[in-house]
């Protein structure tokens, strides 16, 4: 789906800020995607170390509003010198961010590990009915790409708990 101005109020997705290590430029970025995937596509890019200060839910007028108040401190595009009033707004906004409690919260290991052992052909046709996705999305999300709800995570529990038992 194309953002135009109607749905960058409406449309979801997580307000992000990575910083070149130790103390270089922030940026101040949003992404439809997984933050995860994004920060590592941004890295694999950047000759620099980046640190992942945080990310939010939230919509793409979000992150322009965000880059209109902090304008002044802006170097190019959607990076900004680390001045105490870029650090501040990053802690007002995401708290004390803690990156391996958010990855542990989306992609649990134990469930990323069961989903990828998971051998049963019977079991996958019940784990793709039971969630409503594809295997396809159910490997996205084993691999870091696509967050999935935590509705959908307790469906998968339950369906790997049941197979495990049979």
């Amino acid at each position: 789906m194309r953002l135009t101005l109607k749905n960058r109020d409406t449309k979801i997705g997580n307000l992000y800020f990575l910083q070149v290590t130790p103390f270089g430029p922030v940026k101040i970025g949003w992404t439809s995607g997984v933050v995860y995937y994004r920060m590592k596509q941004l890295q694999y890019a950047s000759p620099h170390e980046l640190k992942w200060l945080g990310a939010k839910e939230a919509t793409q007028r979000a992150e322009e509003s965000a880059h209109k108040l902090l304008a002044e401190y802006c170097i190019r595009s959607e990076w900004f010198h680390p001045t105490p009033e870029v650090m501040n707004f990053i802690t007002e906004t995401v708290g004390d961010f803690d990156e391996a409690a958010y990855v542990e919260h989306h992609f649990p290991k134990s469930l990323c590990d069961a989903v990828g052992s998971f051998r049963s052909e019977h079991g996958w046709d019940r784990l793709v009915k039971a969630t409503g996705l594809t295997s396809y999305d159910i490997w996205k999300w084993r691999d870091r790409r696509r967050v999935l709800p935590q509705e959908t995570l307790a469906v998968i529990a339950d369906v790997l708990s049941a197979e495990s038992s049979t």
